[in-house]
């Protein structure tokens, strides 16, 4: 495997060494339990944001589907995921003050929390309709609006809601207050009514927008609506007359934010960010967006300074000066993680494509980039100590970090290489394979790296020490080579097969796993004279390997398959994911703590 032994923490550790909508699947006859794995930050609904409100500048939610809710505290500086209890697609989020806000969605779903976020408890609609937004003038009023013309009220928090009489069978698209009893709801077919003593009576207005989505009002008079083809309209006399205010004809509207009758902000499809200070007598185009790669859906200001765009692909953009400047607040990637090393119970580190390097100090909860290189990639990643680690890939220099992995630091260049995996067995001792055999090792933390002769031109695709000078390398076509001295020699050993090896975990000097392409698992006992080939239970490519006992490993491949095994691989019980899920590298800290990594970011955790 690709992570190596930690001591941080030895309590979770049951070795002296450790190498560096999911069905449970029974593939084999152990009893033991698999257990739970879990999505973690934003990759768990990037590309599938939907809605964001927040409360000030610093304190704001994002949704999405399927029930998806990412809390930031500081801004946006950090965000962190949420449980929401429920499996349905989350549509819409409303900030009514600092500790209340209400989400709906699909199904007739409706949240509520009172502490800021941080929990969430579910309340009944009491309909049967699917709900489109919600809107809340204090902590307390709230208006919900959906299909088939459904209105719900409520006056206690959502502890309880009514349905208010629409006098329309339309569907409801949007609804926005501006205190108590002042209300105006859009819908299909250019509907606009309105309300001025807290829903008990609606009016429809005279003018009708056809095309209308979008509406928000900052005060009973002055308000501003959308239509699907690019267009803002405002209104000074409560919606008796509307004026075109802003038009842009090769793109469409996704959603505006006004926070008073003069400072507002319209987001575009295509990713253009419009502003104006004059209640939209006029428009700067603040940003540009790339066509039909950059879709925003949405925006929220908190006041006329503090912004936050969602869009596509995880799109977080942020801004503190009301938008001169947008920062992407990406907390997560959408690139492939290839490699995970855990340094304790919070601390990991992912490495993957684009030179990204991951990590979270929040055991998972959260992730942050620390550094990338769009030229470049990471395979591989170990830690020494809590302090140093090192990251090798293509078209990268070897990096290091000694800050646990806040800073990274080019060590050693070798530009015509491309590693696939790196070692540690202590603190002087290190080894990196890659392509056409390649080998290089230290015995002085890596201030200098030195060649080996791996006596191939195959790749090797893992390493992993077994005591402080004696590790197995395993590579393509069946190959598998040990060395005693620390990676100065080499000696092949007879694997047995001529599969792909992709991932070698060593519990001690003696019983180390390898497994591969079509599912292979092999077993050896007697440190690599004899390699046995065990039952998997299946026949997707296994890609990593990790044992933390000589009985008790987990193995990750293709299709989200997450093997493990308890009895020292005889038997093996699994689940998988989606067949976009692969999973490309797994990481165990102790029985019951591990990460593994993949494809588009996925990160899932034990």
């Amino acid at each position: 495997m690709k992570q190596i032994i930690h001591i941080i923490i030895p309590l979770l550790i049951l070795s002296p060494l450790i190498g560096c909508d999911d069905t449970p699947t029974d593939l084999g006859d152990n009893p033991a339990q698999l257990a739970e794995w879990t999505r973690e930050g934003v990759p768990a609904i990037a590309g599938k944001f939907a809605s964001v409100s927040f409360a000030d500048s610093s304190i704001g939610i994002i949704v999405g589907g399927p029930g998806g809710i990412i809390l930031t505290t500081d801004g946006g500086t950090t965000w962190i995921a949420k449980s929401s209890g429920i499996g349905q697609r989350l549509d819409v989020v409303s900030f009514a003050d600092s500790n209340s806000a209400t989400i709906v969605g699909f199904n007739r779903t409706i949240l509520r929390t009172n502490d800021g976020g941080q929990n969430w408890i579910k309340q009944s609609s009491g309909i049967p309709n699917d709900i489109f937004d919600v809107c809340f003038s204090d902590a307390n009023h709230g208006t919900a609006v959906g299909v088939g013309g459904v209105i719900i009220r409520t006056n206690d928090g959502g502890v309880n809601w009514s349905i208010q009489p629409s006098g329309t069978t339309l569907h409801l698209l949007s609804v926005s207050f501006v205190d108590v009893d002042n209300g105006v709801i859009v819908g299909d077919s250019g509907l606009i009514i309105k309300t001025t003593d807290g829903g008990s009576t609606w009016t429809r207005l005279a003018t009708s927008i056809e095309g209308v989505r979008r509406v928000c009002f900052v005060d009973p008079n002055v308000g501003f609506v959308t239509r699907y083809n690019g267009v803002v309209l405002g209104t000074v006399d409560g919606g008796a007359s509307w004026k075109q205010l802003l038009d842009v004809e090769s793109d469409f509207i996704q959603d505006i934010s006004f926070t008073d009758a003069n400072n507002g902000t319209a987001v575009f499809g295509w990713g253009s960010i419009y502003r104006t200070f004059d209640g939209g007598a006029s428009w700067l185009q603040q940003r540009k967006g790339a066509y039909r790669s950059e879709l925003l859906r949405r925006v929220d200001f908190s006041d006329s300074a503090n912004g936050t765009v969602i869009g596509a692909n995880g799109m977080i953009l942020r801004t503190t000066d009301a938008g001169s400047s947008w920062k992407n607040q990406r907390n997560g990637s959408r690139a492939t993680l290839h490699d995970v090393s855990l340094i304790n119970e919070n601390i990991a580190v992912a490495v993957g494509d684009s030179g990204i390097v991951l990590r979270t100090i929040n055991a998972g909860i959260s992730w942050r980039i620390m550094r990338e290189s769009q030229n470049a990639q990471l395979f591989g990643v170990t830690f020494i100590d809590s302090s140093v680690g090192v990251a090798v890939g293509s078209r990268s220099p070897i990096l290091r970090t000694i800050d646990g992995g806040e800073t990274w630091s080019e060590q050693a260049d070798f530009p015509e290489d491309e590693f696939t995996s790196v070692c540690f067995s202590d603190a002087e001792h290190g080894i990196i394979v890659g392509r056409d055999g390649a080998i290089l090792y230290t015995s002085d933390a890596g201030v200098t790296w030195s060649r080996s002769n791996s006596g191939t031109t195959l790749t090797l695709n893992d390493v992993d020490f077994e005591d402080s000078l004696t590790a197995t390398a395993v590579g393509d076509n069946g190959i598998a080579l040990r060395t005693t001295n620390g990676g100065i020699t080499w000696a092949s050993q007879t694997s047995g097969v001529l599969d792909s090896l992709l991932g070698v975990s060593f519990a001690n000097v003696d019983t180390g796993f390898i497994v591969g392409s079509e599912g292979l698992v092999l077993k050896t006992v007697d440190g690599g004279v004899n390699w046995n080939i065990l039952r998997s239970g299946g026949t997707v490519s296994l890609n990593d390997v990790s044992f933390v006992s000589t009985t008790i490993g987990v193995a990750v491949g293709a299709n989200g398959y997450i093997l493990r095994t308890d009895d020292g691989g005889d038997s093996w019980i699994g689940r998988s994911g989606s067949y976009l899920d692969l999973l490309l590298a797994v990481g165990l800290l102790g029985e019951k703590t591990g990460v593994a990594v993949g494809q588009t970011g996925l990160i899932l955790r034990m």
